[in-house]
């Protein structure tokens, strides 16, 4: 019997690849796998690893949280292009870290659940740090000038 993960697994991966209008032929070829491991994985035959969620995710952009628990965006925000709600957050002049924040201990919760997210989390981090990192270090220096908000 097929687990039922697998099978929802490879429906997202077929609906992506859907979404790209490419070939399973194209797709596999674009990560680096054979063609036929790619139907193994959209029939829910087999359950991908690192080296997919790794390759698929950096090639197409995709969101590997759509891809483990079908939650939206299927892709992620391209640089320049707002993001989702958290991120936001992060850009509101308002934005405090707030320790038992819903999101927060979701991702934190999905990270320990599973060692592919959090792979991508770290890698997503590293990036992103490298990235931007003279727009972090000019945000640091202003919360550390900003006066510290006052607690009704």
């Amino acid at each position: 019997m097929k687990d039922k993960r697998a099978i929802e697994f490879g429906k997202r991966v077929r609906h992506v690849r859907e979404l790209l209008k490419l070939k399973q032929k194209e797709f596999a070829q674009r990560i680096g796998m054979a063609n036929n491991y790619l139907s193994e994985i959209e029939s829910g035959n087999v359950k991908p690893g690192f080296e997919f969620f790794y390759k698929a995710g950096k090639e197409f952009n995709i969101n590997t949280f759509y891809l483990l628990h079908g939650e939206e965006p299927v892709f992620r925000p391209k640089k320049g292009q707002p993001g989702a709600d958290y991120l936001n957050r992060l850009k509101s002049e308002e934005w405090q870290f707030v320790e038992n924040d819903a999101q927060v201990l979701e991702l934190i919760k999905k990270m320990k659940d599973s060692i592919i997210v959090y792979f991508s989390v770290l890698e997503f981090f590293n990036r992103y740090m490298l990235e931007n990192n003279e727009l972090i270090l000019k945000d640091i220096s202003r919360s550390k000038e900003k006066p510290p908000a006052k607690e009704e």
